[in-house]
C-alpha cells in the first residue's frame, strides 16, 4: 500500500494542482526530484528526449519553459497512465492480502477504504 501511495505522491509532485496540492505545479521537476515517472520517461524516451530530460534535471535552476516542457514529454510519452496502473496494481496486490490475514471486519473495512482512497488522491 504504501509503494501505491509513493507512486500517486510522484504522480502529484508533478501533474497535480497546486490551488489543491499547495505546492507549485511540477515543483518535483523545478526541484530536480527524480521519481518513478521521471524515470520510466528516461526508460521509454528516445534518445534525444532523454538527454534533454537529464539536461534539465543538471541544471542549476530550470527555466519554467525548460520544466514544461519536461511535463508535456511525460505526458505525451504516457508515463502518467502507466505509473498511475502500477500504483493500481500495488493497492489491488495490498487489499488481495488484506483479505488473505482474514483481520477483524472493522479494522479491515478501514484499511481497504484507506488503501482505496490512495488511488486518484489530488493531494
Amino acid at each position: 500500500m504504501g509503494i501505491g501511495f509513493q507512486i500517486q505522491d510522484d504522480v502529484l509532485g508533478i501533474w497535480g494542482d497546486a490551488r489543491v496540492t499547495g505546492k507549485p505545479a511540477a515543483a518535483d521537476v523545478a526541484g530536480h526530484k527524480v521519481t518513478l515517472p521521471v524515470i520510466e520517461a528516461l526508460e521509454q524516451a528516445p534518445p534525444d528526449v532523454a538527454a534533454r530530460i537529464a539536461s534539465v534535471y543538471r541544471a542549476r535552476a530550470p527555466a519554467e519553459d525548460d520544466v514544461t516542457w519536461v511535463v508535456q514529454e511525460l505526458t505525451s510519452l504516457g508515463v502518467r497512465e502507466r505509473v498511475e496502473a502500477l500504483a493500481r496494481t500495488y493497492v489491488e496486490r495490498a487489499l488481495d492480502d488484506l483479505a488473505l490475514a482474514q483481520p477483524m471486519a472493522s479494522p479491515a473495512g478501514a484499511l481497504a477504504a484507506l488503501a482505496e482512497s490512495l488511488l486518484g488522491r489530488k493531494f
